[in-house]
């Protein structure tokens, strides 16, 4: 998912078109990119205690990595990812809505992880998706069906972790709603691949149609949502086809 903050940023605003210049370019993908590693990385900090339970082998919990060392490198993501945000406000305010995405992703990283700190996650992802294609129609369609598809498949993700996240004593959307969370995570993935078919149907961009398999794949985790069925169905397949689909957008 680090990569895809830098790809799908950049896959984005080329298939929109826009001319912003290699420096606009640039400036847009490091606001983006490097915003995504500083909430990643701040989201390994404060999930540490239910990495030890769930995945001791990760670098922080297992202590490859320090805890200083991690905190250095969110100041340091987060300093170039809102240096470049500053910059392309000053070409356009407009991109001061990705302020609004660093304080949304805020909420879920810092550690509310419940269905309010699902859709904020969703809200993040989805804003960025707007900040790359702005201000191309119907480009900018693209944002609400990658921000639900967002939140449908943390929702599985969380499901995956759910015995770790109770140990640890993690509140998350699984623990909110039970079982219920696994149809609810269907239905925003099925409005998602709508929403997305409605986008096909107006661009004829085959891309499209491989983001709406990273939607089959998370909804055919559903039939059987075990660890290993989410790890393989969601985690690896669904994530390859998100890459598969970018990596057109850019070469399209």
């Amino acid at each position: 998912m680090l990569v895809l903050g830098f790809l799908a940023s950049y896959a984005i605003l080329r298939w929109s078109g826009n001319d912003l210049g290699f420096m606009g370019a640039l400036l847009l993908v490091s606001s983006i990119g490097f915003g995504n590693l500083a909430l990643t990385t701040l989201n390994e900090i404060m999930d540490m205690d239910t990495d030890r339970i769930n995945k001791p082998w990760k670098p922080l919990p297992s202590g490859e990595v320090s805890v200083k060392v991690a905190w250095i490198s969110v100041m340091v993501f987060a300093s170039i990812s809102i240096s470049s945000l500053f910059a392309l406000m000053v070409r356009d305010f407009f991109y001061s809505i990705g302020l609004i995405g660093l304080l949304t992703g805020l909420v879920y990283n810092m550690g509310r992880k419940d269905i309010l700190g699902n859709l904020c996650l969703g809200a993040t992802y989805g804003i960025a998706a707007l900040m790359s294609s702005y201000p191309k129609w119907p480009q900018m369609a693209f944002s609400i069906p990658f921000a639900v598809f967002t939140v449908g498949y943390n929702i599985m993700v969380q499901w995956q972790d759910y015995e770790a996240d109770k140990l640890s004593g993690l509140v998350t959307t699984p623990r909110q709603l039970g079982r219920e969370c696994i149809p609810l995570s269907g239905i925003l993935c099925t409005i998602s691949i709508i929403l997305t078919l409605w986008l096909f149907s107006l661009t004829m961009r085959w891309f499209l149609v491989v983001f709406v398999l990273a939607n089959v794949a998370v909804i055919a985790s559903l039939l059987r949502p075990s660890k290993r069925i989410i790890e393989w169905s969601q985690r690896r397949l669904g994530r390859l086809f998100l890459t598969v689909a970018f990596l057109w957008m850019v070469l399209s």
